[in-house]
């Protein structure tokens, strides 16, 4: 149930790299009865990101540490035009690996949100590390300028590090029963050139920086 002074904020980018007007519609569908589970979203992201000119396969790294029991629902990566492939694992605190998505030929124009068919199990201490490389070189043919070094930022000719997470807390907290409020609504988000990290937890993981070192490690071929 959405209150009558609910906000629903909505992020637009341009392609004109200045601000503009914009007419936007959104859709709401309301279901028929209350969900079964009620999901919840988290940001990973690196906002340190640094990649160098000319780098054919730059790569930078972000990890999240899960601090509560979750069930992982779908996993969306977004970068810009010289993102080229995305890998994301899950390091159980048993040691165990496992990768919990593989995007060997990101696109751009084919974004998407990963959805399980089997959705996956995250216990309490599992750290989820994501991994994506670019290709700032000649060779990408989408590359507004390989002659430069490219950071975070909001245009296309910009660069970001970014993942939307879908989970659900186990078991469902007795707020989410009970309607009394929502435990995952509260995060914080930093970022920007400074080294911090853009990162919005609601409540379920801490978020550690991976910024790229000098001059960006390159990924082992």
């Amino acid at each position: 149930m959405l209150p009558e002074t609910t906000s629903l904020p909505n992020e637009r980018h341009t392609t004109v790299g200045k601000p503009t007007t914009d007419r936007t519609t959104i859709g709401l569908v309301f279901a028929k009865e209350p969900p079964r589970t009620e999901l919840g979203g988290a940001v990973l992201a690196n906002g340190a990101l640094h990649i160098p000119a000319g780098d054919p396969n730059a790569r930078v790294d972000a990890e999240m540490t899960i601090h509560r029991d979750v069930t992982l629902w779908s996993i969306l990566p977004h970068t810009h035009v010289r993102g080229k492939r995305w890998i994301y694992a899950a390091i159980y605190p048993d040691g165990r690996t496992d990768t919990l998505l593989s995007v060997p030929n990101y696109d751009f124009d084919w974004q998407t949100d990963y959805i399980y068919k089997q959705p996956v199990k995250l216990p309490k201490g599992t750290k989820i590390h994501a991994t994506a490389w670019y290709d700032n070189s000649t060779a990408n043919k989408s590359n507004p300028d390989p002659t430069k070094d490219v950071w975070w930022g909001d245009q296309t000719f910009e660069e970001m590090m970014f993942t939307g997470l879908t989970f659900s807390v186990d078991p469902a907290p007795e707020q989410f029963i009970t309607r009394r409020g929502n435990p995952l609504a509260h995060g914080a988000s930093v970022g920007g050139r400074s080294g911090a990290v853009r990162v919005s937890s609601w409540g379920v993981g801490v978020v550690q920086s991976l910024p790229c070192r000098p001059r960006c490690r390159r990924a082992q071929t």
